[in-house]
């Protein structure tokens, strides 16, 4: 069994137990925060995409919380006011980005908040409130159960500062027990995920996003690609409907991510696309992903389709005889791939 297999596999499990409400609560609640106007969510890499499911999912519901890349922020291509928290999301806690970032914000006395497996870390020392994930590592190169439990705890912790605030309610989570008992459903059929389409063949994939699954989209394409070496990108449906069609052929794979019954549209779309042009396809929607149609199970779908678009990159490596954990950057089929992501 390979590390991705294996961390997929545990990633239930540290779901649900590594993103406890009330734990994260009382680390806030201990340490202190100060009023605050404005909450931003910032990280770099992995951390980034875990910080941008959660803020799609707080914008779908009207929460307004800033996201921003920590490079852009220490650059000052965007600007911070004192008046704002910033939540930095770091699993490692010594990214050079994030440090530098939050060193500069800390001299200016600005309140941050740093979510972190490790606390003994520079990020956990430069913070004024520390949320301990628990969680020490990733076990492979997909960093699966570092953006689950990342991304989660910064809706506990936009949660939890909205209620200090005396705004509480506006923060609809996934419930983290049916999240698990998903995940553990989809990781049961990773065989039949991972054939849902024939990889030997393919020279290239687009990954097709609205709005609210876009950094699935993101962070999906650039695990195929470094897992595979296949040239993957994500593309939002309007451009792929009125300009992209044409780079796709036979050989070409394509995954639509289906958000609700306002995708029907797009998915009679994709279906008579993949039909014309005959190319490798498949929507990924709510029931795919063995959901039905309410509100709470809207809410649960971003994090699955993040897991399904992983056990869709394992199946790809095993049917292209890929190692989904080595990083071969020398290897001119990876550096071709990647160069859609630099």
């Amino acid at each position: 069994m390979s590390r991705m297999e294996a961390e997929l596999g545990m990633t239930p499990e540290l779901v649900a137990a590594l993103t406890a409400p009330d734990r994260v609560r009382s680390q806030l609640r201990d340490q202190g925060l100060r009023p605050f106007r404005h909450l931003v969510l910032t990280g770099c890499g992995s951390s980034y995409f875990a910080a941008h499911l959660a803020a799609i999912q707080l914008r779908a519901k009207g929460f307004p919380v800033g996201l921003e890349d920590s490079g852009d922020l220490l650059t000052e291509a965007v600007t911070l006011s004192s008046e704002d928290l910033l939540v930095v999301l770091t699993q490692s806690g010594e990214t050079k980005t994030v440090l530098e970032l939050m060193r500069r914000r800390r001299r200016q006395g600005d309140q941050q908040v740093v979510i972190t497996g490790h606390p003994e870390s520079e990020a956990a020392s430069l913070a004024d409130v520390v949320v301990d994930s628990g969680f020490f590592g990733d076990e492979s190169l997909c960093h699966t159960a570092s953006v689950m439990v990342s991304g989660l705890l910064a809706l506990e912790v936009v949660a939890s500062s909205d209620r200090r605030r005396g705004t509480s309610g506006r923060v609809l989570q996934p419930d983290r027990a049916r999240l698990s008992a998903s995940l553990k459903a989809l990781f049961a059929r990773r065989n039949e995920i991972g054939a849902w389409i024939d990889w030997t063949a393919v020279t290239h994939a687009l990954l097709l996003a609205s709005d609210r699954t876009w950094p699935v989209a993101e962070e999906g394409s650039l695990k195929l690609a470094e897992a595979t070496y296949l040239p993957a990108l994500a593309v939002r449906f309007e451009t792929f409907f009125h300009g992209y069609i044409p780079l796709t052929n036979p050989n070409t794979a394509v995954v639509a991510l289906l958000t609700s019954k306002a995708d029907a549209r797009r998915a009679a779309e994709f279906e008579l696309v993949r039909r014309t042009v005959g190319f490798q396809g498949k929507a990924v929607d709510q029931k795919t992903l063995g959901l039905g149609s309410d509100s709470e199970e809207d809410v649960l779908f971003p994090w699955l389709a993040l897991y399904a678009m992983h056990l869709i990159t394992l199946g790809a490596a095993g049917q292209r005889r890929t190692n989904p954990d080595l990083l071969r950057r020398e290897d001119p089929k990876y550096l071709s791939a990647r160069q859609m992501h630099r």
